[in-house]
């Protein structure tokens, strides 16, 4: 395994209001590849404050996480190098805007790999090759990236982080102000990064679709508790997500819909509107 949470706890000094804790007790595992991993929960129950300690931004108020064997506790261990451990686990924020600087995309995306002791000429190859990977062409890198359009600046402030080349990544809500293309694309970009690297995904979302059609395995926090880790497929046959503040899938809901509506006899554990619409149309000939 490549990170381990031992019980781990975070609280925050809120104004006059004394310590909030945002994560409570939590404990699990993540392995560095084949991983696509769902973090869902309701606003508020801690699940950015949970990512940061993956690459450790935040470190526990108690508890330990191990990353690639470096144990993070409270108090900071001088003999750990903690840049190298953000190096391994890369995070692209929810807005892109807090990752991108520069006066250009070629210097942004340099960055990184420059902070990290890549020389100039080798990091700019780095930039030429990660702007292809994210689906953008060699033209952008001259570009000013606060002058790119959203799923643009997305795309960029993601080939930031492949540039250092991190053993996992980590995406907080990376669809959010996107329109459906613009979803796709992005999930077809994970998908593809996925299959090229092996490296292991965790994405933050709200979106419960794009959970079920990409994530195979779901971390649901509640109340700042781990409440849920397991395949994806398990947790949509929970009885009553609404336990986890949760909705169902739309591709689900229009299936048992369907189903009690016209009596039909339907699988709704359907991934995709493709997948739905075969299964309507072979209960609809049986």
């Amino acid at each position: 395994m490549a990170i381990y949470f031992r019980e781990v706890s975070h609280h925050f000094q809120a104004f006059d209001e004394g310590p909030y804790q945002a994560i409570r007790d939590i404990s699990f595992s993540l392995q560095e590849k084949g991983e696509f991993v769902g973090l869902i929960g309701q606003t508020g129950s801690g699940k950015s404050t949970l990512a940061q300690h993956m690459n450790a931004l935040l470190f526990p108020s108690i508890g330990e996480v191990e990353i690639f064997g470096k144990k993070v506790t409270k108090k900071r261990n001088k003999k750990i190098n903690y840049n190298a451990i953000r190096r391994d686990v890369g995070l692209v924020f929810q807005f892109p805007e807090y990752q991108l600087f520069e006066e250009t995309v070629e210097k942004d995306i340099m960055f990184g790999p420059r902070n990290f002791g890549m020389d100039v000429e080798e990091a700019k190859k780095k930039a030429a090759e990660v702007i292809k990977l994210v689906g953008l062409d060699e033209s952008y890198l001259s570009r000013n990236p606060l002058n790119l359009s959203g799923g643009e600046k997305k795309r960029v402030s993601i080939a930031g982080i492949l540039a250092i080349d991190p053993k996992i990544l980590v995406f907080d809500e990376p669809t959010s102000g996107l329109d459906p293309f613009g979803k796709h694309q992005l999930m077809a970009l994970f998908e593809d990064i996925r299959e090229k690297t092996g490296k292991s995904i965790v994405m933050i979302t709200h979106d419960m679709d794009l959970v079920y059609a990409h994530c195979t395995r779901a971390l649901v926090l509640k109340n700042g508790k781990l409440v849920f880790d397991g395949r994806t497929d398990e947790l949509f046959k929970h009885s009553d997500l609404s336990d986890f503040y949760l909705d169902k899938p739309q591709t689900m809901q229009i299936l048992e819909y369907i189903e009690t509506k016209y009596g039909l006899t339907l699988d709704s554990m359907k991934k995709t509107p493709e997948e739905a619409a075969k299964a309507i149309e072979a209960a609809m000939k049986s």
